[in-house]
């Protein structure tokens, strides 16, 4: 049996054995899935981390305006070949308490430290609970790359100031636009003095040894 090509079909049979070729490349393994999402590759967006939540008062629940959120991470130098604690994000809360710490490392370790005029400070971990892929294969622990730490309480602090009393009584001494007026009864030294005893004790007034002022 003989097989007689013609030139003419030869195009269309190169064009038959090649054009497969790009569509087995689209469909192996590894070729980038679009529907992957933030894990395309089996590597995560490592700093789309965010942290929220609301700082309230510990008695009445009301959310507290302007108290520091400080988040803070320790983290490898390799200039001092030492662990340092450095600032990660931070901010002052919203009127109603709210707060929200955004571009984060998914993978980190934090403390989160909270305070507020008249309250005690509070420290407390946070984490993303997202491990890193392990070497030889597999993809890295799925969580959530936000989460919600929910209503952190502060108590009042047990430091309270003492009493004060204001008195609204007039002073001792005190100058007018005419005069200078000196209450008498205000010095306990003129309780059972004569009037002599009491002149010798007003400022500016000099009294000698016979009585005149």
């Amino acid at each position: 049996m003989k097989f007689i090509f013609s030139s003419k079909f030869l195009p269309a049979l190169f064009i038959y054995f090649l054009s497969p070729l790009p569509l087995i490349s689209q469909n192996q393994p590894g070729g980038g899935n679009p529907q992957r999402g933030n894990w395309g590759g089996g590597r995560p967006q490592q700093n789309n981390g965010r942290l929220y939540g609301k700082i309230v008062d510990a008695k009445t629940g009301k959310g507290l305006e302007f108290a520091p959120v400080q988040l803070f991470q320790t983290r490898w130098d390799s200039v001092s070949h030492s662990k340092v604690t450095v600032l990660a994000n931070g901010q002052l809360t919203e009127a109603n308490g709210d707060f929200s710490l955004e571009n984060l490392s998914l993978f980190g370790k934090y403390t989160l430290k909270v305070s507020g005029i008249g309250y005690e400070s509070l420290e407390m971990p946070v984490s993303f609970d997202i491990k890193p892929p392990q070497q030889g294969g597999g993809g890295p622990v799925m969580g959530s790359n936000e989460k919600d730490l929910g209503n952190i309480k502060l108590s009042i602090s047990a430091a309270q100031l003492k009493e004060v009393v204001v008195d609204g009584s007039d002073p001792t001494y005190k100058l007018d636009i005419d005069k200078k007026v000196y209450n008498v009864d205000k010095n306990p030294v003129n309780a059972g003095g004569t009037a002599e005893d009491v002149m010798k004790n007003v400022p500016s007034v000099s009294i000698d040894i016979d009585g005149n002022v």
